[in-house]
């Protein structure tokens, strides 16, 4: 029977890895300054905006749940893609990605602007831009509605990895 050392040293090498992968972001960040090298960030970043480091096409996440936004684009990120998160419609409006986002992931209910709602402005600017709305209500009727007006997919909380790259694909028609 195991004592679960082998669990154990799974999570200390876990953790040794991402103090590592933490250190050497540091000392670039530190190198940087030093030598007067600004990291490169796409256009559409405002000062305070967190985007993901370029490598592939832009996914703009929407929602207010700050957890939300904290885990997907790393998420997003390992499928090859590029992240900007937003805390709210307003919040993606204002910023300068609209013209380089390739697809917004967006939660249903927010605060403010909903998601079906920033659907609909981006629908009055011309702008099509292919949606996947991720929501923690099960509600058939919203997805179907939402389907049926242009959304590539609607996900229902909690939602898989695979669930989430199937819908980037569409977006993306790889």
């Amino acid at each position: 029977m195991s004592d679960g050392g082998d669990f154990s040293r799974v999570k200390v090498n876990w953790a040794a890895r991402s103090l590592k992968r933490i250190w050497h972001h540091r000392i670039a960040l530190h190198q940087n300054a030093l030598y007067g090298h600004q990291p490169v960030m796409p256009t559409c970043c405002a000062q305070n905006q967190r985007v993901r480091k370029m490598t592939g096409p832009l996914v703009c996440v929407v929602d207010d749940d700050e957890s939300v936004r904290e885990s997907l684009p790393g998420l997003i990120k390992a499928f090859g893609f590029t992240v900007a998160a937003f805390s709210s419609a307003e919040e993606f409006l204002e910023s300068n990605c609209i013209p380089q986002a390739g697809c917004l992931i967006l939660d249903i209910t927010m605060p403010g602007m909903s998601g079906p709602e920033l659907q609909s402005e981006l629908k009055r600017r011309h702008l099509k831009i292919p949606m996947v709305f991720i929501t923690a209500k099960r509600d058939e009727t919203v997805r179907a509605s939402l389907l049926e007006r242009g959304a590539v997919e609607c996900l229902f909380k909690p939602f898989s990895a695979v669930e989430l790259r199937g819908a980037l694909k569409a977006a993306f028609r790889i």
